[in-house]
């Protein structure tokens, strides 16, 4: 990394941004989860702002970053900038109720979660089908329907899906955002990651 890549993640972990922008593994979930770690240590009361463009990736990687999110000690808010698919889409519907945005072209996709031969893929994805329902208050049986489908919805329609709650026409400043409520939120039924 040289010198202006250093300062502009300086700067961005200064304002509490977090990046997921590629297809998610061990190496990005280790990387987002100490992000997420050191954020949380230095501030209770200002939220961790995650911003995604990724095409999602393997289960257990991202069960890492959603059960990071449940362990912060500050709220978790989500800015999909670009697509989020996958567990990615996972990732972005379980920040705060009330705090997960998007912009305008966003576009998401509901599609069968990945993992390795050696994963436990059955169970993993009937326990994020199961989260992915709470944090969208859908049905079980639909989320599953439409992870089948490869279901693609634009930020209007993601919204009504339940997979955000307002999209944005340009980044708010961090001075800017909402102050913290007294409890994070978490959805009805949710099930615990771990098999």
């Amino acid at each position: 990394m040289d010198e202006r890549a250093r300062e502009i993640w300086a700067r961005l972990l200064r304002d509490r941004i977090v990046f997921i922008g590629t297809p998610i593994d061990d190496y990005v979930a280790n990387l987002v989860t100490r992000q997420m770690r050191l954020l949380g240590d230095e501030s209770r009361s200002r939220a961790i702002s995650l911003y995604i463009n990724s095409p999602g990736g393997y289960l257990t990687s991202s069960c890492a970053i959603l059960e990071a999110m449940d362990a912060s000690t500050c709220d978790v808010e989500s800015f999909v900038v670009g697509s989020a698919a996958g567990t990615a889409l996972q990732i972005a519907a379980h920040a705060r109720g009330g705090r997960r945005f998007a912009l305008s072209n966003a576009h998401f996709t509901l599609c069968p979660l990945q993992g390795p031969p050696d994963q436990q893929v059955a169970s993993h994805q009937a326990k994020l089908e199961t989260m992915l329902a709470a944090d969208s208050k859908k049905r079980v049986a639909d989320i599953r329907r439409d992870m089948a489908s490869n279901l693609t919805l634009s930020a209007e329609q993601a919204k009504k899906y339940g997979l955000i709650d307002e999209i944005l026409v340009e980044f708010p400043r961090p001075s800017a955002r909402p102050p913290r409520k007294p409890a994070r939120r978490r959805g009805p039924g949710a099930a615990p990651l771990n098999p």
